[in-house]
């Protein structure tokens, strides 16, 4: 955008065709030197659908201040630190226990953009597809409130800043299903 004058006036903005976990492009952020972020960082409170479109017309009927919230940019982009220990055999033939430490991510204290983050909503993917998640929520939760959901979702950590879960999951049976891929993260 010309001069960046989008940007400075309004907060930070992107649209994109990728979906959030692209490889394709990175994000650098001002303060933290040459530190690489996903797109993922930034889709919940930066994401613009049809950005360029939406700020061409506003500046032509000279409303973007209603058409777009300024928004600081400044994110919490310290990620929990989710390790899978260890899997083994579970109670029936087609189940096993995922072993998985969680641990904050504590900065260095060396700069100002460096973050320190809690751990929330542990969740543990067979082949790409939610099969447990920690703590358990309930199915008729309402988790819209962001104060609730950070209550709910807390992952609780011991005086170490670990904290060890273990996930039952149960396994694919049949042709196709000798190789499995299991995968964990939580969020900040």
């Amino acid at each position: 955008f010309p001069g960046g004058k989008f940007f400075s006036q309004r907060g930070f903005g992107y649209d994109t065709n990728l979906g959030a976990d692209t490889k394709l492009f990175r994000w650098v952020e001002y303060g933290r030197g040459m530190t690489t972020l996903g797109p993922q960082t930034f889709m919940r409170i930066s994401f613009e659908p049809q950005l360029a479109r939406r700020m061409i017309e506003c500046e032509r009927n000279r409303n973007c201040d209603d058409v777009f919230k300024f928004r600081p940019w400044k994110t919490n982009t310290a990620l929990p630190t989710v390790t899978i220990d260890r899997v083994i055999p579970g109670s029936a033939p087609n189940t096993a226990v995922v072993e998985i430490a969680v641990r904050e991510n504590k900065g260095s204290g060396r700069s100002e953009y460096e973050d320190t983050t809690a751990v929330y909503n542990l969740r543990l993917f067979r082949d790409g597809a939610l099969v447990a998640q920690y703590p358990k929520l309930g199915v008729d939760e309402d988790l819209s409130d962001i104060a609730i959901w950070r209550e709910r979702n807390l992952v609780t950590l011991d005086a170490d800043g670990t904290r060890h879960v273990s996930l039952p999951v149960v396994l694919p049976t049949g042709s196709g299903a000798e190789t499995i891929a299991l995968t964990a993260y939580a969020f900040n």
